[in-house]
């Protein structure tokens, strides 16, 4: 009797037991990891193909970065053209300063299977922004796949150009390269390179007139690196029937021509390290003489100094701060 009354009580328990809900296993998207600000992966401005994510696993966050530019409002969208996510997705879009830190917008305003967008507010400052999004549902797995678009509110885009970004010295890739057109000081479209490539979305120039002040001036940041910049024409009329650079072509010693040329660019940004005293694009010994002499008065320093963003310690001038730089430079060179 007692066997069967234990038999019994056990059997009711098991009954009572809650079974733990049923999880799709998937495998992590092509983007992960990218749970952090620090591991945030670069999504571009206005892409005709959106990156497809999901939430592989529970606390999943994907993370993306953008170059964003002052005083402009960017849209960015979680779902497909029939507004439509995974039905066991329930998207929340975070918007992030370019501390990584500062939330400055949030979008949840839908149920799971439902598409959310976020529209920003005209941002303070050029800088590197950062994306959160993840899925308030507990659910992770199974039907957790969105997609995600990056748009710039009411700005035209007529064609996709594409270039790359590397080291002067060194030939390195470089990432996180900040890109921007302005034309008539208004700014156009941005960028941000990934390990070494980027790709721009942007309008089609006036390229018949051939007129320099109707070019786009082109410029590239990154810390620790000059100033890039160029005058750029976008047009569809180039080798090989692709959309593409154009610049203006240059002759002589000043870098000027009486009659400017309109000639295809590659969009190759060669960014220079800080610290080219002399302006001829390397870094050497010679910078380290010069700036020596610069500092016993009987050097000179390059014409175009300033402008070009080559001091490192932001007074625009030579100090032992910029010869120690250039010192550090080469030694790196040399264990290479």
């Amino acid at each position: 009797m007692r066997y069967y009354i234990g038999l019994f009580h056990f059997i009711a328990m098991l009954m009572t037991i809650p079974v733990p809900a049923f999880v799709y296993a998937v495998e992590p998207d092509a983007y992960e990891q990218d749970n952090t600000f620090a591991q945030a992966r670069v999504i571009i401005l206005k892409d005709d193909n959106p990156q497809i994510h999901s939430f592989h696993e529970t606390g999943d966050r994907d993370w993306v970065k953008f170059y964003g530019l002052e005083g402009k409002k960017y849209e960015i969208r979680a779902g497909d053209k029939e507004n439509k996510v995974g039905t066991d997705c329930d998207v929340v879009i975070e918007l992030y300063d370019i501390t990584g830190v500062n939330l400055v917008g949030r979008q949840n305003a839908g149920l799971e299977g439902e598409a959310e967008t976020l529209t920003s507010e005209p941002l303070p400052a050029d800088g590197i922004y950062y994306i959160k999004v993840y899925n308030d549902s507990q659910t992770s797995g199974g039907n957790t796949g969105y997609e995600l678009r990056l748009t710039l509110q009411n700005a035209p885009v007529s064609a996709r150009f594409q270039g790359s970004t590397t080291d002067a010295i060194s030939k390195a890739p470089l990432g996180n390269v900040m890109i921007k057109t302005e034309q008539n000081f208004d700014s156009s479209f941005s960028a941000l390179s990934d390990n070494g490539n980027y790709t721009m979305y942007h309008p089609i120039s006036n390229v018949v007139s051939q007129n320099p002040s109707d070019a786009y001036d082109l410029t590239a940041r990154l810390p620790g690196y000059e100033i890039f910049t160029i005058p750029v024409f976008t047009s569809e009329s180039c080798s090989g029937g692709k959309s593409c650079f154009k610049t203006l072509s240059v002759s002589g010693g000043d870098g000027q021509r009486t009659d400017p040329e309109i000639i295809e660019w590659d969009g190759v940004i060669e960014l220079i390290p800080l610290g080219d005293i002399t302006g001829d694009h390397k870094i050497d010994l010679a910078d380290v003489i010069s700036g020596l002499q610069v500092l016993t008065g009987t050097g000179k320093v390059r014409a175009d100094y300033i402008k070009s963003g080559a001091d490192i310690s932001g007074d625009n001038k030579i100090g032992m701060e910029e010869v120690l730089h250039i010192l550090h430079i080469l030694q790196n060179q040399e264990t290479e």
